[in-house]
C-alpha cells in the first residue's frame, strides 16, 4: 500500500521550519558577519584567536662531528631517552595497533613516536616523521597527545657543516593552552630546547671518544 509522501522540496522546508532561528541555514554566516562589525564582540573574538597563535623558537649548537654521524645520531627518536634529559620514555609506536600492525624499527617518514616529558606541565605527545632527508634533517610533528602549558608542538632538525664540526639547529613551533600561561610556556620550551641539543653534543662527543 502507497503512502502519498510530500515532494523532497517541501519536506526540506518542514525541516527547516523546526529549527530555532538561529540554525536555520544562513543564520551562522550572519551571525559571525554581525559579530565582526560589533567592535566589543570583535575584539573578545580577536582574543580568542590569539590564544591558539603557534610560537617559533630556534637555538643552535655546533657539535664536534661530521653532519652523517650526527644526523643518525639524531634521527632515531625512540633512543631520545638516553640523551635528553626532559624525556623520560621514547618509543616508536604501530601505526594501527587494533590491526595489530608491528611497530617499526627504524625511522622515516610517516612512522609514529611516542615522547613523554619529565614534567606534568610538559606532559607527553604522539609525533609523526613528517620530513626526512639524510643528512639535512628531519620533522617531527605531534599528533596526539598535549601538557597543561601546550595544546601542541612541532620540532624541526637540521644539520649543516660548520667549522668545527656540525651546526644543528633545533627549531620548535608550540601552541600555548592558555594565554595567561604563555610566559611558563615559553620559558619551559627555551629550557627544554637548549637541553636537547646540550644533550645530544654530550652523547655524540662521549660516543666519539670510545
Amino acid at each position: 500500500m502507497s503512502r502519498n509522501r510530500p515532494p523532497f522540496q517541501q519536506m526540506q522546508q518542514q525541516r527547516r521550519a523546526k529549527l530555532p532561528k538561529e540554525m536555520r541555514p544562513g543564520a551562522v554566516a550572519q551571525q559571525q558577519t554581525l559579530l565582526e562589525q560589533d567592535p566589543k564582540k570583535r575584539a573578545k573574538l580577536e582574543k580568542a584567536r590569539e590564544r591558539y597563535q603557534p610560537i617559533t623558537l630556534t637555538e643552535k649548537i655546533i657539535i664536534r662531528a661530521r653532519p652523517e654521524k650526527v644526523y643518525y645520531a639524531a634521527l632515531p627518536q625512540n633512543e631520545r631517552a638516553k640523551w635528553d634529559k626532559t624525556v623520560t620514555r621514547s618509543q616508536f609506536l604501530s601505526p594501527d595497533p587494533k590491526k595489530k600492525v608491528p611497530v617499526p624499527t627504524k625511522a622515516a617518514e610517516g612512522v609514529y613516536l611516542e615522547l613523554t616529558y619529565n614534567s606534568m606541565l610538559l606532559g607527553g605527545f604522539q609525533f609523526r616523521y613528517e620530513f626526512v632527508r639524510a643528512p639535512n634533517g628531519f620533522v617531527l610533528q605531534a599528533t596526539k597527545g598535549g601538557s597543561i602549558l601546550l595544546a601542541g608542538i612541532a620540532e624541526s632538525w637540521a644539520f649543516v657543516p660548520a667549522k668545527g664540526g656540525t651546526e644543528v639547529t633545533l627549531t620548535r613551533t608550540y601552541v600555548p593552552r592558555f594565554k595567561w600561561l604563555k610566559k611558563r610556556a615559553d620559558q619551559s620550551q627555551e629550557k627544554a630546547t637548549k637541553d636537547a641539543l646540550e644533550g645530544l653534543k654530550k652523547y655524540i662527543e662521549t660516543l666519539s671518544e670510545k
